[in-house]
């Protein structure tokens, strides 16, 4: 498959339309003895500099999917498919993170009770992390707003009849956390 990935033309690879880097071609192929002729749409984007390369990939990181749908343009169903590994991996990480792997009550309301309170705090971690601007290079993934930013070495007391978060001052983090406290707390509040 590799061969066949090299031997597309320069001028066959287009831009991807959502993604700032990578490209899109197509090419049709047919395995042997199997009958069907698929449609293979593949995305390569460039090795970083002071990565390990590899013999077979020329430079470039492959992704193939094939496919049976031989009217959309290669770089629609790029972005397609790109979008749905995305909710697959929100999958995986409900099942890893928030516990959605034990959805093994009794019955249905408390497995439809469990699965909603899974669901909202995925979603409560989202949104703190793009309304606090924490999400670095765009990865959302739970346990790095955990262990960054919610475990962290700190004491609440009370002084004044208030609550104060004491934070220690060598914690690596503690002008990006204050900042992000600062953004999600000047939020307005709903209305109604």
């Amino acid at each position: 498959m590799t061969s066949v990935i090299r031997q597309i033309p320069d001028s066959c690879w287009a831009p991807c339309t959502d993604k700032a880097e990578g490209e899109v071609a197509e090419f049709g192929y047919r395995i042997a003895k199997d009958k069907v002729f698929r449609r293979y749409v593949v995305k390569r984007i460039p090795v970083n500099v002071g990565e390990q390369l590899e013999i077979e990939s020329a430079g470039y990181h492959h992704w193939v999917l094939v496919t049976n749908d031989h009217a959309t343009d290669a770089v629609t169903l790029e972005a397609e498919h790109r979008h749905k590994a995305q909710v697959e991996s929100g999958m995986r990480e409900l099942k890893e993170n928030f516990g959605l792997d034990v959805l093994r009550k009794n019955g249905f309301m408390a497995n439809w009770a469990w699965l909603l309170i899974v669901t909202t705090a995925l979603n409560l971690t989202r949104w703190s992390q793009l309304l606090g601007g924490l999400d670095e290079d765009g990865d959302l993934r739970a346990k790095r707003l955990l262990y960054r930013y919610l475990n962290i070495p700190a004491v609440l007391v009370r002084s004044g009849r208030r609550l104060v978060l004491k934070l220690q001052r060598d914690y690596p983090l503690l002008v990006a956390f204050v900042a992000a406290l600062a953004r999600l707390r000047s939020l307005p509040l709903p209305s109604g």
